[in-house]
């Protein structure tokens, strides 16, 4: 059976759009779990898990989704979906001229791969944050939001063909993912990976693009921005629960990695 193909801007779900600066941002929603079979998209895309459970596979790779994981779809990347009750996705569609951009910052010929870089995750949250102003998104923070994201998708790209990943990174993760409002001892880490803490921490940000504690960090705040959604619980008790030190630690981070502060995102998000 031949894979169908879906035009930019068509997508599985209840799809809404809003086309911008040479690309067509979306939030698709599956209120009930779903299965998708082997499919093609036209376009090159980023997509970002906002809610719920999600799982991609292409050829050999499978990705297992989490809030806010993100992952690079060049054009015409055939794979299938299987999606769990309430998931919403936010799609990033890129047209002609920044898939160019993809391929001339850097070599980002592989296939579907997870973007680990920090900067790649928040840009597109970012973005998403511009989509739901709707017309009143401001082009100029699209469009380099937009030419960030391209340039941080083929640094990914290339660390992702330069580096291969040792068989302890993923416990690593798993074990920072666990609980990542905890407070974390590299040492410890290294240990039960057996590893020097100087290697776990020089390879973490070779293979990641960004050091473990600004990993962390980007657990800690994703962690914030579900609760933020979730629940009414006061900014204090979610910067506590989150692992931030106070009140204005959390806001001053969650500012810096979102461009806004916890309030607004809450009520942005609320308002939708």
């Amino acid at each position: 059976m031949t894979a169908r193909s879906l035009a930019a801007g068509v997508l599985y779900g209840e799809t809404r759009s809003l086309a911008r600066c040479g690309a067509i941002l979306s939030e698709v929603v599956h209120e009930r779990a779903r299965i998708c079979d082997e499919h093609v998209h036209e376009a090159a895309y980023a997509s970002l898990l906002l809610e719920g459970r999600y799982r991609e596979t292409s050829a050999a790779t499978t990705i297992e989704y989490g809030p806010f994981t993100t992952a690079y779809h060049p054009p015409r990347t055939s794979h299938s979906d299987e999606m769990g009750d309430g998931t919403r996705l936010f799609m990033i569609e890129f047209g002609p001229a920044l898939v160019e951009t993809i391929a001339g910052a850097g070599d980002a010929t592989v296939e579907l791969h997870q973007l680990h870089g920090e900067e790649a995750v928040w840009l597109a949250v970012r973005l998403h944050r511009e989509y739901l102003l709707g017309a009143a998104a401001s082009d100029a923070a699209v469009e380099s939001l937009l030419y960030d994201l391209c340039g941080s998708i083929a640094g990914d790209a290339a660390r992702t063909l330069e580096a291969k990943e040792p068989p302890w990174l993923r416990g690593v993760e798993d074990a920072v993912a666990a609980a990542p409002e905890r407070t974390f001892d590299l040492r410890a880490l290294a240990a039960n990976a057996g590893v020097h803490p100087t290697h776990l921490a020089r390879a973490f940000r070779r293979l990641r693009g960004r050091t473990l504690g600004d990993h962390v960090t980007a657990l800690r705040v994703q962690q914030a921005c579900r609760a933020l959604v979730e629940t009414d619980a006061p900014l204090a008790a979610i910067a506590a629960d989150s692992g931030f030190v106070d009140q204005s630690h959390f806001t001053r981070t969650f500012r810096t990695v979102l461009g806004t502060t916890p309030g607004r995102y809450r009520r942005a998000k609320r308002e939708r």
